[in-house]
This record gives C-alpha cells, sequence and structure tokens, in this order.
C-alpha cells in the first residue's frame, strides 16, 4: 500500500492510499459481481484483495456490508 500526499497550493490538504495493482483488480472484480448480484462471488474477491493487501480499507468495508447484507437483512426481505 502506497500513501500519497495531495496538496492545496503549497500545503499538504490530505493522504491516501493506493492499493497495489492485484488488490485493485480483485475490489473492482468484487464490486463488478455486487452490482449483479452475485455476493458469494464478490466475498471471495474482497477477500483475495484483502490478502494481497491486508490494510485496505475499502475492501473490509465492502465485504463486511456484504456480510451484513447477505445476513440479516436478506431475512428481513423474506
Amino acid at each position: 500500500m502506497r500513501y500519497v500526499t495531495i496538496f492545496k497550493g503549497r500545503y499538504p490538504y490530505k493522504t491516501i492510499q493506493i492499493p497495489e495493482e492485484k488488490a485493485q483488480q480483485h475490489f473492482n472484480k468484487a464490486k463488478f459481481f455486487a452490482i449483479q448480484g452475485k455476493y458469494e462471488k464478490a466475498k471471495r474477491e474482497y477477500e483475495k484483495a484483502l490478502e494481497i493487501e491486508p490494510t485496505y480499507k475499502e475492501a473490509q468495508v465492502n465485504l463486511d456490508f456484504l456480510w451484513w447484507w447477505s445476513g440479516p437483512v436478506k431475512k428481513l426481505k423474506n
């Protein structure tokens, strides 16, 4: 994971995380599967991204959301 600082003028504005390319590819596949409703495939792809980059916050948040969405919320919808 690389950290890059964004500047506004001469002053630092914020620091962002840039994951490794392989982790980013798995993250993008997972988002694609989630949009299609293929939640199990999406979970596996998020887990692969987290294996490569354990500190990948966006992947962890999305994976947690999918676990939440496919658990209690799905039961409420039925």
